[in-house]
């Protein structure tokens, strides 16, 4: 096709950009089932060949200039999702029990008085992740510990959270900010965003912010986003509620899934690192 106003030219390259975003997104949620798939080891599905080729039409995504060619692309990763998550939807689920003890494979490891260095270092070390924008998501030297305002009274117990490690915590987030190194004010607007993706109603939200504050409604919500995508919640605005009951009856532990969610990070950027250094 022949592309010959700037006007044009302009609009075309919007809908690489769009569509390029779109394949980025199908890709994130397809590798992040696959990692859990595979680390769960459910359903009978071949968690490493889905995550293969879902990298490989990542690339092709990254690569490609057609928008039509893109949106083929765009649909067949939205099919390698569709196609998996309908799959286990056949496999028992874990019970989808709010925080109130150690359980699922979020929070399945040790609390040590080492952990916050660990997740400092994590932060440190989030140029792994990519960032809107095509940076990095990184904090070079220290981490700066931000407890978040409002009426949370407890609900981190000591879990040094700042809006940098939350967007680092929770991929659902990235798509939204536009910094590496964001502000409370932006993390809460990429929530909002997120939880009416999740089906969260406004009221529900506003019962959130009553009882955790603003910012500690984004982080739960945050993790209640990666919960889904790993397919360990259902009802979304359900898990809330309950959430915000527990709370006020002193039996929410969200320092537990923040700690697994860090973990799990490591991991994940353990493997990056090994396979970067890996000979070719």
């Amino acid at each position: 096709m022949s592309i010959n106003s700037k006007e044009d030219q302009a609009a075309h390259r919007q809908e690489v950009r769009m569509w390029r975003r779109e394949c980025s997104a199908w890709s994130r949620k397809m590798l992040s089932l696959a990692d859990h798939g595979l680390a769960e080891k459910l359903g009978q599905l071949d968690w490493p060949s889905l995550a293969a080729e879902t990298q490989r039409l990542a690339a092709m995504a990254q690569a490609g200039r057609d928008p039509l060619e893109l949106a083929a692309i765009t649909a067949r990763l939205r099919r390698l999702y569709g196609e998996a998550a309908q799959q286990l939807q056949a496999v028992p689920p874990a019970a989808e029990s709010v925080e109130s003890a150690p359980q699922d494979a979020l929070q399945d490891t040790p609390i040590t008085p080492t952990d916050q260095l660990l997740i400092a270092k994590a932060i440190a070390a989030a140029g792994g992740d990519a960032a809107p924008g095509g940076g990095r998501s990184r904090v070079a030297g220290h981490v700066a510990v931000q407890e978040p305002s409002g009426s949370c009274g407890g609900l981190l117990k000591g879990f040094p959270m700042s809006p940098a490690l939350l967007l680092h915590l929770v991929p659902a987030y990235r798509k939204w900010v536009g910094s590496a190194a964001p502000s409370w004010s932006e993390i809460q607007r990429a929530c909002d965003v997120v939880r009416g993706h999740l089906g969260i109603p406004s009221q529900v939200y506003g019962q959130a912010r009553a009882m955790f504050g603003t910012d500690g409604a984004a982080v739960v919500i945050g993790t209640i986003a990666v919960k889904h995508a790993m397919l360990r919640v259902g009802n979304p605005a359900g898990y809330l509620r309950r959430m915000v009951e527990r709370h006020r009856s002193g039996e929410l532990n969200l320092d537990r899934t923040l700690h697994g969610l860090a973990a799990a990070a490591r991991s994940r950027q353990r493997s990056v690192g090994s396979l970067r250094q890996s000979p070719r």
